[in-house]
C-alpha cells in the first residue's frame, strides 16, 4: 500500500498531541503521541491506563496504572483519537485543526 507524502506530513505535526487509544481488551491510554511507524504501530508516553472506557472519561478516575511509554501495536487499537495538539508550535497553529483526529 502507498502511503501518500501528506500522511507524514499529518504524522509529524502530530508527534507531541494528546491521545486517547482504546485496544480491543477495552483498556484505554491516555498519554503524548511520541512516534508512529510505517506499519501504523504508534510509541505513546507519559500514558495513564485505564481498565474500560467509562472510567477514562469520569472526571474524578484514578488510572489504573502510570507507564513512561508503551508501544500499541496498529492490530490492538479499536480507536486513537487526538484530544489535544498541546502548544501552539511554529507552524502558527495549524496543528489546531486535527484536535479530534482519528489515527
Amino acid at each position: 500500500r502507498m502511503h501518500h507524502p501528506m500522511h507524514a506530513y499529518v504524522r509529524e505535526r502530530l508527534l507531541g498531541a494528546t491521545v486517547r487509544t482504546r485496544v480491543r481488551d477495552g483498556r484505554v491510554f491516555i498519554g503524548t503521541l511520541r512516534c508512529v511507524d510505517k506499519q501504523r504501530n504508534i510509541v505513546v508516553g507519559n500514558v495513564r491506563e485505564y481498565a474500560s472506557e467509562a472510567e477514562a472519561t469520569t472526571a474524578e478516575a484514578t488510572p489504573v496504572r502510570t507507564i513512561n511509554m508503551v508501544l500499541i501495536g496498529a492490530d490492538e487499537r479499536v480507536s486513537c483519537t487526538i484530544t489535544d495538539v498541546g502548544p501552539e508550535g511554529d507552524d502558527g497553529g495549524a496543528a489546531a485543526s486535527f484536535a479530534g483526529l482519528v489515527i
